[in-house]
């Protein structure tokens, strides 16, 4: 499902952005679709890392990494934080409660 952005932002904030950049909508537009890019190349460079690394892996790792993102269940930034906010606080406690740090919100489905 597509998701849409709206930004509000000062008149002497547009005024700033017009003054760097030709076209600010299509600055916007560039700036956001190159970090989501950036994103996604970083989450498919990780797991396809932690697959040549995994010994236990049988399955064939995808020729690129578009179809490697699209083989993951990925968790928000939120539900890894509070996932992460928990074990600190079971570690607190217990500090063997922790166990072994996951890759931040990647899950591997296997085909």
């Amino acid at each position: 499902m597509a998701k849409r952005f709206t930004i509000d932002i000062t008149d002497l904030q547009w005024k700033a952005l017009a003054w760097k950049h030709v076209d600010p909508h299509q600055f916007i537009d560039d700036f956001l679709t190159n970090r989501i890019h950036a994103a996604m190349d970083e989450i498919a460079t990780q797991e396809i890392k932690r697959r040549l690394e995994d010994p236990t892996w049988t399955e064939p790792i995808p020729a690129n990494k578009l179809a490697v993102f699209d083989t993951l269940v990925l968790k928000s930034a939120l539900e890894h934080q509070k996932e992460s906010t928990e074990r600190m606080l079971a570690m607190m406690n217990d500090p063997d409660a922790g166990g072994a740090m996951p890759v931040p919100g990647l899950t591997a489905v296997k085909p």
